[in-house]
């Protein structure tokens, strides 16, 4: 499983508490109307591609191991850290969306965990995330 690290202790603290943040406000939409809107979903994917983008960006400027690479140029840390989350993005969305198929879960909660896997990775976080939330 890929390991999430950060190259600095604010930029870990703005990812974490806009994450906590954003899946507030969908927790709450979903207890308050049982729905969780798309573009709350969208904006979550795309903030997520864009922070991990960032934070591969500087990892990789600061020669840190990436996730794909040992290390790179920032140009190169950026592409790695954009295919981090997408990837984590796709394959949560084909594993929950056979769930979903299974009638398990909602619609909403599938895009809701794929695009939280667009900031977490397929990491531990994110299993226990999963775990929480059932």
């Amino acid at each position: 499983m890929a390991k999430l690290s950060f190259p600095d202790p604010v930029f870990a603290w703005v990812f974490c508490l806009s994450l906590i943040f954003l899946l507030s406000v969908a927790a709450w939409t979903d207890t308050r109307w049982a729905r969780i809107p798309n573009r709350l979903t969208v904006a979550l994917l795309l903030l997520g591609l864009v922070m991990n983008t960032i934070r591969g960006g500087w990892l990789a400027a600061e020669n840190q191991p990436l996730w794909l690479f040992d290390t790179g140029t920032a140009w190169l840390g950026s592409v790695d850290g954009f295919l981090f989350a997408l990837i984590a993005f796709f394959v949560v969305f084909a594993a929950m969306f056979g769930i979903w198929v299974l009638g398990l879960v909602g619609g909403g909660d599938v895009k809701l965990l794929a695009a939280t896997a667009a900031w977490l990775g397929l990491s531990r976080i994110l299993l226990l995330v999963w775990l929480a939330s059932c």
